[in-house]
């Protein structure tokens, strides 16, 4: 584990990790800095599976953080989990897609007792056998100029937006000019279930 306490500079579009081992960054004088998903190398090609660099990217980043992806397709083939209450998302609508290539399970989880989430400008493209899009979990969720799509025969099997009921449904959450197509024997946004 490389644990950060200092200041710290990776180019936007730079690999600044590599391997199997951990950083965090643990000064809260850089919160809430803005981190990119280059710096952990992942492929970005839309095809070659991108879930262990950015999940290692979004287990680093502290609470509080902004997070962006650079403008690219990251292909999934394991579920993506938020942890932690960040600000996540791509510097302009569809600049950037979460490309789902994986079975039955969904592509990003905001995980449970999660709150404080901001979801912006972010596609999420179902090519594979996905379940659900977003499956938020957690609370006070704000999910701005969002895009859930299918791929022109498979859309996600249960929901594009899921509110599962583990999170607390209530006016703490919202959604805002969200857009979502191709559920064909699903739900476009399920409140509980």
């Amino acid at each position: 584990t490389l644990t950060h306490n200092g200041g710290f500079i990776c180019e936007d579009m730079q690999q600044c990790f590599t391997g199997s081992g951990v950083v965090v960054f643990s000064n809260a004088r850089l919160n809430p800095a803005t981190y990119y998903c280059a710096g952990w190398g992942p492929t970005a090609n839309g095809s070659t599976n991108d879930h262990g660099a950015l999940q290692a990217f979004l287990t680093a980043v502290p609470a509080g953080a902004r997070v962006l992806f650079n403008d690219a397709a990251y292909a999934l083939t394991s579920s993506l989990t938020i942890a932690t209450n960040l600000s996540f998302g791509c510097s302009n609508r569809g600049s950037c897609e979460l490309t789902w290539t994986g079975g039955a399970s969904p592509a990003l989880i905001i995980g449970d007792n999660v709150s404080n989430v901001y979801l912006h400008d972010l596609q999420i493209r179902n090519t594979g056998t996905g379940t659900i899009g977003i499956a938020m979990r957690g609370t006070n969720f704000v999910g701005e100029r969002l895009r859930v799509l299918w791929n022109g025969t498979t859309g996600f099997s249960v929901a594009g937006i899921q509110f599962l009921p583990s999170a607390p449904v209530s006016n703490e959450n919202l959604l805002r000019d969200v857009y979502v197509n191709g559920m064909v024997s699903a739900y476009g946004i399920e409140v509980g279930s």
